[in-house]
């Protein structure tokens, strides 16, 4: 049996991770920081504490690292990407490696095509994962490295400048993938449990649509209705200020990007990355099924613009 630790445990992708691994027969234990620890109790279906023992760490201190590791004694790890490490992680994936585990899911992002050549001029959220990965294989651990694309939970975002029904779009037109970040972590646990694949798998959800569209399906999932209006850059940046500048004009970009190119030059492996969810992960989900438990449309109704 697969004895696996989740980092991270409370985050969407990391829970779904750890329900799959279990499922899986792994004995799985739960990490989170100091501060998170109530938020687990929130996932009725992890709030056992005897099937899912917890363990407190910090990915940015490795010394926590290493008790959380000596504690449950995992051989097999689930972990994301942390900006706030300097060094791409490198003492993270160390102190894994040191304190005994040998093989490592990591969660980083379908804009990483080559990691040692991945932006290196903006150092935005690509830059930090593809670090991440460069620093993953120096350490020498056996891994999968999951690159999905883009999370329907990123729809969340339009609601911050949604008012009462009314969602503004910067080039409503820019084509994404709609991923469930269930689906996500459900490749993550099957991993973890079986250690059938090393290297990269790409990731994208079974529907490629256009913002406008996954909106609207959105919408009547939900039975509600909706109004579209488009809005220029200048528009998007005030709803999108309090993300950090860099992850703003990488933001810009791909919507600029998305929207102007061909669906095959944007997924050119979008049948296999689809393919990926079911072999390793066993389930696929379109965007209309996530959307019927999802809060989304409530939430732009009821943002009012004061």
């Amino acid at each position: 049996m697969s004895n696996v630790i989740i980092f991270g445990a409370a985050g969407a992708v990391a829970s779904a991770a750890a329900l799959e691994a279990s499922s899986r027969g792994a004995k799985v234990w739960l990490s989170v920081r100091p501060s998170e620890l109530s938020t687990l109790d929130q996932t009725p279906e992890l709030s056992e504490t005897k099937r899912y023992p917890r363990v407190v760490a910090d990915l940015t201190d490795p010394s926590t690292v290493t008790q959380a590791i000596k504690t449950s004694g995992a051989t097999t790890a689930f972990l994301y990407t942390v900006f706030a490490c300097q060094d791409g992680m490198k003492t993270v994936f160390t102190a894994l490696k040191d304190a005994g585990v040998t093989y490592v899911v990591l969660l980083s992002s379908y804009a990483v095509k080559d990691p040692s050549s991945s932006m290196q001029k903006t150092k935005g959220s690509a830059w930090h994962h593809a670090q991440a990965e460069i620093a993953l294989e120096s350490v020498g651990l056996d891994a999968a490295v999951l690159r999905p694309m883009y999370f329907c939970s990123n729809l969340f975002l339009v609601a911050g400048g949604a008012k009462c029904g009314v969602v503004e779009l910067f080039r409503p037109e820019t084509v994404f993938d709609f991923i469930v970040p269930g689906d996500i972590g459900a490749v993550a646990g099957g991993l973890l449990a079986t250690r059938e694949h090393k290297g990269v798998v790409i990731l994208n959800g079974p529907e490629l649509m256009t913002m406008r569209d996954a909106i609207q399906v959105t919408a009547r999932a939900s039975g509600r209705s909706v109004e579209i209006r488009e809005i220029d850059e200048e528009a998007f940046r005030r709803n999108m200020s309090h993300l950090p500048e860099v992850d703003l004009q990488s933001l810009v970009a791909n919507h600029v990007e998305y929207s102007t190119k061909l669906k095959e030059e944007l997924f050119p492996k979008h049948g296999e990355a689809v393919e990926n969810l079911q072999r390793f992960g066993g389930r696929v989900t379109k965007i209309a099924d996530w959307a019927g438990g999802s809060e989304l449309m409530s939430m732009i109704h009821n943002t009012y613009d004061p």
